[in-house]
């Protein structure tokens, strides 16, 4: 018997689409301001608002491959996963080369390293065919809510808690001791699957939720506020707050997966709703590999910036049309027979 579908797992998926853009929107004009200007500040509030839509994205892939009661087989890892990222990179690859780049203009080596790279956006597919490679090795570890929890806690001081230690003035001598440790399978993005499928199969106690909602609203004011104020004493960019390692992501990460899961868990959808929510949902890997294009579209062909006006609404109004501008692209490629499987 198929599990039943999980509709706030489809909501986070939804709207960290639009936090993607929204970081890549307010990208646009980045480095064309300093940062002690009216726009960069804009900028860094709607990038800062937005850290979390990566993190979120992994939290999603980790409860889903992650579940041992889902049957995962590495056959189909690797007959069906990993090509169909590899092909829909490959293929957005080719077309962001000719969206991006005057190809008339560059060797056959040239396009070749342009193409491997892909767009600026598309590194998450690395991430993604990284994580379905080692799914099976992860899932020994998700097979008991000790283990996973466990892995969860070492994740967290290894990946979050040791960097920010080191990152103290007073005490960077201790990275280099730190990096002898070379725990590896613990660092980078690994902790988000582990805590998705741990919060979505577990749950977490009263006090945690709590203490979470806690951190979580100090982060969403802390990185804008902590990133403006330092970037400006120092008088360029300061990002130590927008990494995805940093505590600061964590908390807003955790907490936007939280309070959604919180308020979407137990609602009843009408067959109509959620059917519009399952569709936005499925449609969201080809908003995500076409929103850059989208963006691209607003700003050559009707001449249209973050800077044209105000960036406060310049900004929403980017946001709002690159999303349905791609949300369209993407359901009509899933209408097309074979390049609905591979390409979105």
């Amino acid at each position: 018997m198929p599990k039943k579908k999980i509709m706030y797992l489809d909501i986070l998926r939804i709207i960290a689409s639009i936090a993607v853009i929204t970081i890549h929107v307010a990208a646009q004009n980045w480095n064309s301001y300093t940062v002690d200007t009216f726009q960069w500040g804009a900028f860094n509030i709607f990038n800062s608002l937005s850290r979390w839509a990566v993190p979120v994205f992994c939290m999603i892939s980790g409860s889903l491959f992650l579940d041992c009661d889902r049957k995962v087989k590495i056959k189909k890892i690797y007959s069906k996963n990993i090509p169909r990222m590899a092909i829909a990179f490959l293929v957005w690859s080719v077309v962001y080369l000719f969206v991006i780049h005057d190809v008339s203009e560059m060797g056959i080596k040239e396009i070749i390293k342009t193409v491997c790279a892909g767009g600026y956006h598309m590194w998450y597919i690395f991430l993604i065919i990284g994580f379905y490679a080692i799914v099976p090795i992860l899932r020994k570890i998700s097979d008991t809510q000790e283990a996973t929890l466990y892995f969860i806690f070492i994740s967290i001081i290894v990946t979050f808690l040791v960097p920010a230690i080191v990152s103290i003035p007073q005490l960077k001598w201790l990275k280099p001791i730190s990096n002898k440790a070379f725990l590896n399978l613990t660092l980078g993005y690994t902790p988000y699957f582990f805590i998705g499928h741990y919060i979505v199969k577990y749950g977490l106690r009263k006090k945690f939720k709590r203490l979470i909602y806690l951190l979580g609203a100090v982060s969403f004011v802390l990185i804008p506020a902590g990133t403006l104020i330092i970037s400006q004493m120092k008088g360029k960019f300061y990002g130590a707050l927008y990494e995805y390692n940093s505590l600061t992501v964590l908390f807003q990460t955790l907490f936007v997966f939280l309070i959604v899961k919180e308020i979407f868990e137990d609602k009843q959808f009408s067959a109509r709703t959620e059917k519009f929510i399952s569709t936005l949902s499925r449609d969201s890997f080809g908003v995500y590999m076409f929103h850059v294009a989208g963006i691209l579209i607003i700003e050559r062909c009707l001449n249209f910036e973050s800077t044209t006006i105000n960036p406060y609404i310049a900004m929403p109004v980017i946001i709002v049309g690159t999303y349905v501008i791609s949300e369209i692209i993407s359901f009509i490629l899933n209408k097309i027979p074979i390049i609905k499987n591979y390409i979105v």
